[in-house]
């Protein structure tokens, strides 16, 4: 499965994927093997 990196998507495009509503995940810093059994869209915000 690829990852897609998307810079400064616009407003309206995070709108119209819902974003807006995602819940939040938090998680301190760690290590962990994760794979995905179907496609996933997540959008990091930096801080």
């Amino acid at each position: 499965m690829e990852i897609k990196i998307e810079h400064q998507p616009t407003q309206e495009h995070l709108h119209n994927l819902g974003v807006f509503i995602w819940d939040i995940w938090e998680k301190e810093i760690s290590k962990f093997p994760w794979t995905y059994d179907s496609q996933e869209t997540c959008y990091f915000e930096c801080r």
